[in-house]
């Protein structure tokens, strides 16, 4: 309903102020999450975002919580594992031109570097339904890994298709929420696609996850929701209701947010986990669940490893 933007956000956080609601999962994209925090922190409502921006949590808005981590923290253990698999050397990292695309990309494109890769950074339009161009960009560089971390499923989709119809033969990465998914509906099947390297925002197989969807299937009657997301999000509920119990009210975010920090953030499916956040944004509020790193190594899928992350 935000359409992505920040107005959206900002009218989400009316709403919910509206409604007494005082603890919510989400906003999802950054400049939805730039418009929420505003109205959040003066509401009260505390809110747990899996957005890349850059300051998603910051001392400023204390009642804003991080619900996975961004490239800046899982991009120096990823990045050197998806180079040394697949042995490239230069990477172009593809995103919309918005704050959405930027914040991340630019992290991206400096963390490869670091890694040892020559990056260069490629924007367009969002809402762009013609990659063709920019394919052909692609081509003409010749990059030996293309990043689409940033860029949306139905965007990657797309682009993926068009990028091998032009014969694009190169490795494939998406080190962002994105996931498989939308790849492989691009390239048209999983046989169609050679190397590819992915960020699982949970480890999408790892039996902690498939019992969860399981969970849901039995509870809701239906298949659990293929968004990449849906596993951090259902973790971050079970983490807030926690909070809420432990501070004995769902009205007042102040106290929420108090309780969160003083526990250990929990998940009936993932276990303990920890908090960190305070080197990058200044603030302990990212929790640790652990990420995976998906490959498609000369055309098989291999089991996706879990990562895991550091508290502070």
């Amino acid at each position: 309903d935000s359409q992505y933007t920040a107005a959206g956000g900002s009218a989400g956080a009316n709403f919910l102020e509206s409604n007494g609601i005082h603890a919510t999962v989400g906003p999802v994209g950054s400049p939805e999450t730039t418009g929420f925090r505003p109205v959040a922190a003066r509401s009260g409502i505390v809110n747990f975002s899996p957005s890349y921006m850059r300051d998603v949590i910051t001392p400023e808005f204390p009642l804003a919580f991080h619900a996975l981590q961004a490239p800046i923290t899982w991009g120096p253990i990823l990045i050197p594992r998806a180079k040394e698999q697949f042995g490239f050397d230069s990477v172009m990292v593809i995103a919309p031109n918005d704050q959405g695309g930027t914040d991340a990309s630019g992290v991206l494109a400096k963390m490869y570097t670091e890694a040892g890769a020559k990056a260069t950074e490629e924007y367009y339009q969002r809402g762009t339904t013609d990659f063709s161009p920019l394919a052909t960009r692609i081509m003409r560089q010749n990059p030996g890994a293309v990043e689409v971390s940033t860029v949306p499923p139905g965007d990657t989709a797309i682009l993926v298709k068009q990028l091998l119809e032009a014969g694009y033969d190169g490795t494939i990465g998406s080190l962002g929420g994105g996931g498989l998914a939308p790849i492989v509906e691009g390239a048209g099947s999983i046989e169609d696609l050679t190397n590819v390297y992915w960020l699982e925002v949970s480890p999408s197989d790892a039996p902690q996850i498939l019992k969860m969807k399981e969970d849901f299937k039995q509870l809701m009657g239906r298949d659990a929701p293929v968004n990449p997301l849906f596993p951090v999000l259902a973790i971050s509920a079970e983490v807030i209701l926690d909070g809420i119990s432990k501070a004995g009210t769902d009205q007042d975010g102040e106290k929420i947010a108090e309780a969160l920090r003083g526990m250990t953030p929990k998940s009936r499916y993932m276990g303990e986990a920890g908090w960190r956040g305070k080197t990058e944004y200044g603030i302990n509020q990212e929790v640790t669940f652990p990420p995976g790193l998906g490959m498609i190594v000369d055309g098989e899928k291999q089991p996706t490893a879990i990562i895991e992350i550091p508290s502070e």
